[in-house]
């Protein structure tokens, strides 16, 4: 599988009529900064709420489980993000107001921590959305993804480039957000020196590099 980074800090999705449609494997880097309330959340109030919408792609194999992350959260009180969960095909079968038994999934437990959930989704084409609010308008940070995988390491990289016609250069690779300490494979290989979170690949030459990185639970 493969795990992307999109930075949609520009994304227009204050309100359900424009939920951002999330892809699969693909981690969304944002805030709720300037946000407005609309709608209900399943379980407490709304205050500065962002929406993302997932619908289950043609490729997905029926039966397989989907994972919701809501990680990485840098907020500026230790309150953090809430998330509801609604299975719906539009924004007009939400009900306003909603409860508990409105959702799917609903998760408000005033802290920080990371949200996660995993569930089997319907049909190819069924549709969820993602209703995400700063408890009590806390503002926060932070990072979502929906994927067909519990494993969910994430990369910073950082790289030197060769000088022209030396091996000079180098990459580095810091893994978080799965299980420590992770293994890390390069391909080519250089002089490699690895932490239990970090790998440095160098004596590079110009050119492509690969790393596999497998954390303690072998994913």
């Amino acid at each position: 599988f493969c795990i992307e980074v999109e930075d949609p800090t520009w994304l227009l999705n204050d309100d359900c009529a424009n939920a951002y449609p999330a892809q699969n494997g693909v981690v969304y880097s944002t805030n709720n900064f300037i946000a407005t309330p609309d709608m209900d959340l399943c379980s407490g109030s709304t205050e500065n709420n962002i929406w993302f919408s997932w619908t289950v792609p043609p490729d997905w194999n029926i039966g397989d489980t989907a994972f919701v992350h809501l990680f990485n959260q840098v907020c500026d009180n230790p309150s953090g993000m809430q998330m509801s969960v609604f299975d719906a095909d539009n924004c007009s079968q939400i009900p306003n107001p909603a409860g508990p038994g409105n959702c799917v999934f609903y998760s408000n437990t005033q802290t920080d921590n990371d949200i996660y959930y995993e569930w089997v989704p319907g049909p190819i084409g069924n549709t969820y959305y993602f209703n995400l609010d700063g408890y009590g308008g806390t503002l926060c940070n932070f990072d979502f993804l929906i994927n067909n995988t519990a494993c969910l390491t994430i990369l910073s990289t950082s790289t030197t480039n060769a000088s022209c016609g030396s091996s000079d250069g180098s990459a580095t690779v810091e893994a978080s957000n799965s299980t420590a300490p992770y293994t890390f494979t390069w391909s080519p290989v250089g002089t490699v020196s690895s932490t239990d979170t970090t790998s440095t690949n160098s004596g590079l030459a110009a050119g492509w590099y690969t790393v596999t990185i497998t954390d303690a639970d072998g994913c």
